[in-house]
């Protein structure tokens, strides 16, 4: 059993067949994953299955090998890699429970999928709106086992979900999804599918938002965090992160010190700019350039938090996760 084989899409399509549309394994590309508890704890078995498969694998595997023989150049490697990636699903499942705790996350599951097969045209588009017909229309059932298995949503999730409600039941019943017999090969039963598919969905969401908004008020809500030892773990898995929580957060803050350090004479100095201009032009050109000024600032901020963040990998999720 080679790398390839353990961690193919197609060995993991079950978890997230919306992550195997992604990454060019199309099979699975008319259905979504399976939801329910048992089909769950299935997954999370399998999954640390093969994990363990491809580290037995990186022992015997060799530092090199030609790619046309072996699917990659690197097998040792890459078995390591792929074994704690495959890990990462199968304990974020287990030890997040998102589908328990986070009442966004069925939603996040559908938009990603439906947006895959959309927006990259990685087949004629009637092959594609063939896919996205099937996915819909199991769309309210898809809720209906969510919505089951929901139990203790965190304050944020539940605050989150009604935007995300909002714009995704605005995507389906846009004209994306509805297209015309003539760009899908004079199919127009296929056509009236998708629109009637995706009217439903949309109809299925909004319930959804509904019933968890009733169920479960915001302000009765808690945001508890995984803890420094599970955060550690998937972060070690899914990031290679190996330094402590606590290392983490030191080296965040210490980050957010220099940055603030490095901006804020820049502001000190359009600060006094303004008032400058104030005393000298009046306050119609103070605010003028007020307004030109903080446009400057914050556009040179964001510049360099995108080079940052470019530069250091995930540390979005580092200083979040280290926060709580």
């Amino acid at each position: 059993m080679t790398p390839r084989a353990c961690a193919h899409p197609a060995a993991c399509a079950q978890a997230s067949t919306q992550r195997a549309t992604a990454s060019g394994y199309h099979a699975y590309d008319d259905q979504w994953p399976k939801l329910g508890a048992a089909e769950e704890a299935n997954q999370i078995k399998d999954l640390r299955g093969r994990a363990d498969a491809l580290r037995i694998i990186a022992k015997s595997a060799p530092d090199k090998a030609d790619p046309t023989e072996a699917g990659t150049d690197r097998p040792s490697v890459d078995a390591r890699i792929l074994a704690d990636w495959v890990e990462a699903m199968a304990e974020t499942l287990e030890s997040v429970r998102p589908l328990e705790t986070n009442a966004s996350a069925v939603l996040m599951i559908i938009g990603y999928g439906v947006e895959r097969l959309l927006a990259h045209p990685f087949a004629p588009l009637h092959q594609r709106m063939n896919s996205a017909a099937a996915r819909l229309a199991q769309i309210p059932e898809l809720l209906k086992v969510a919505r089951g298995r929901l139990k203790s949503p965190s304050k944020a999730s539940l605050e989150n979900v009604q935007i995300v409600a909002a714009g995704l039941s605005k995507l389906l019943v846009s004209d994306v999804l509805k297209p015309d017999a003539k760009s899908l090969d004079g199919d127009a039963p296929l056509a009236q599918r998708v629109k009637e598919s995706a009217a439903a969905a949309a109809k299925a969401i909004d319930a959804y938002a509904g019933e968890v908004k009733a169920s479960y008020p915001v302000e009765k809500a808690e945001n508890k965090p995984l803890g420094a030892a599970g955060w550690g773990k998937i972060a070690r898995l899914r990031e290679g992160v190996t330094e402590s929580p606590a290392e983490v957060r030191a080296m965040g803050e210490a980050e957010i010190k220099r940055l603030n350090a490095r901006h804020h004479p820049a502001i000190g100095r359009h600060r006094l700019a303004f008032r400058c201009a104030r005393c000298e032009r009046g306050p119609a050109f103070h605010h003028k350039l007020r307004e030109r000024g903080v446009e400057l600032v914050h556009h040179r901020l964001q510049h360099r938090e995108l080079r940052l963040h470019r530069r250091l990998k995930g540390i979005g999720k580092v200083l979040v996760g280290a926060a709580d």
